[in-house]
């Protein structure tokens, strides 16, 4: 294995402290681990003790967010794993979205922010990012609208 390439990073990273686990194999073998830094591709994971992992798996973060990544590099019990793909969800998370989906349907976007942003945009940075948007647009909007003076 290789060192951890720090230098090397294409976006800097941001510290967090997540729980998760490492699942592997066709069993689903899995490793409970510490997320404690993250960026849109990568992140580094820390296991209790040192673990033998194979080159790809899949992390499922306590916030819902699933995602396969590629080992890249471990040293003791750290590993440095690049994401691939997009997220996923388990199907507890997909039918919270989904009600989360009727929700803003039902009772707007003001409603549906308030539950995302308490379920933290289930760790889904593209998820986070629209909801964002939209969220700015609605209140352009509402000033465009409130500003609007009758000729």
């Amino acid at each position: 294995m290789t060192e951890p390439p720090f230098e090397r990073r294409r976006i800097k990273r941001e510290r967090v402290i997540k729980g998760g686990r490492l699942v592997f194999g066709f069993a689903g073998s899995t490793v409970a681990c510490r997320i404690l830094n993250e960026s849109p591709f990568g992140l580094l994971a820390e296991t209790e003790s040192m673990t033998e992992l194979p080159d790809q798996l899949a992390v499922k973060l306590d916030d819902g967010a699933i995602f396969h990544a590629v080992r890249r590099w471990a040293l003791g019990n750290r590993i440095g794993l690049e994401r691939v793909g997009a997220q996923m969800t388990d199907e507890a998370t997909h039918t919270r979205m989904r009600s989360i989906l009727d929700i803003l349907e039902l009772h707007g976007l003001d409603a549906a922010m308030g539950i995302l942003r308490a379920d933290r945009f289930f760790g889904d940075a593209a998820l986070r990012e629209a909801a964002e948007t939209a969220d700015a647009a609605l209140a352009r909007l509402k000033t465009v609208l409130q500003g609007a003076a009758p000729v």
